[in-house]
């Protein structure tokens, strides 16, 4: 501040003292420029930086584009269901006549018979789905004749299933005679929680005279939760045109095991009280899902 006063004065005031000073201020303010001589062992190391140079990307051709946008459009689509129609249901109510394709199902009941005296019996049963309206099934109750039966689905809707089912037993273990049975089953899904199984078959039984029978069976399914339903169950059988049969029950069934594909195994426990023999009957059930294909 007091070197640029004295500039100020100098340019003002002419006067010898003010101009020597003025002059000593200026050459004061002006700045001092010196040369340095650094050795060379003294200079930082400096590097050369190489040139990369980087080869264009290659032009894209219209199969490569296609194939990465085919590959992005398989990744963002869903996984297709492998079972996608062929899912056996959980609940009891919400099965068809027949099982699905590559379903199959085997029955083992444990049976017991009062009346004169307890009777023991084990009716087993090995079920395939051959396509979704389509079944054939091996009925063979221990110590007694196999069965083949098939069953066909003509008609299905969300509330009615009617098929047509065919059964012929031959006497290869006992001395019995060869039996055919030709049926109409028919499933009715009334509501959510409801189903009704019923029918009419036709028995012959050919001995030395053909003997028919026409049966009439009605079930009453209730679903209780998820995995349990329940109901009631009965027939009506007229044999040789003269003579009536008929029983009447209740039953109890529980899928112990599931998984996305269906049932596992389920456990079902029936009562049914033949009429005119006033006798009581017990079966238990076991019933397991394998899936074949």
């Amino acid at each position: 501040m007091r070197q640029a006063l004295i500039v100020i004065l100098a340019l003002a005031l002419p006067s010898p003292v003010l101009g020597q000073e003025a002059a000593e201020a200026v050459a004061v303010a002006e700045p001092v420029t010196e040369t340095v001589q650094v050795a060379d062992s003294e200079r930082p190391p400096t590097y050369a930086v190489p040139s990369r140079p980087y080869p264009a990307p290659a032009p894209i051709s219209v199969a490569q584009d296609a194939a990465s946008s085919l590959a992005r459009a398989e990744l963002a689509s869903p996984i297709p269901d492998p079972l996608a129609g062929r899912r056996y249901p959980v609940r009891g109510v919400s099965r068809p006549l027949t099982l699905s394709e590559g379903q199959a199902r085997l029955d083992q009941g444990i049976g017991f018979r009062g009346g004169r005296g307890l009777y023991v019996f084990a009716p087993q049963q090995f079920t395939v789905g051959i396509t979704n309206d389509f079944e054939m099934a091996l009925v063979w109750p221990i110590s007694r004749d196999p069965s083949l039966q098939a069953t066909g689905r003509v008609f299905s809707s969300p509330e009615l299933d009617v098929g047509v089912r065919g059964t012929l037993t031959v006497p290869a273990i006992t001395t019995g005679n060869t039996v055919a049975r030709i049926g109409v089953p028919i499933v009715i899904r009334a509501a959510n929680f409801v189903r009704i199984v019923t029918g009419i078959e036709l028995d012959l039984l050919f001995t030395a005279q053909v003997s028919p029978m026409i049966a009439i069976p009605v079930q009453l399914q209730i679903q209780g939760s998820n995995r349990l339903f329940y109901g009631l169950q009965g027939s009506v059988a007229l044999i040789n045109g003269n003579t009536w049969t008929s029983e009447v029950g209740t039953f109890l069934a529980h899928t112990n095991s599931a998984y996305a594909g269906g049932p596992i195994m389920e456990t079902r426990i029936a009562v049914n009280w033949l009429i005119e023999e006033r006798t009581p009957m017990l079966i238990t059930t076991f019933s397991f899902f394998p899936r074949l294909w």
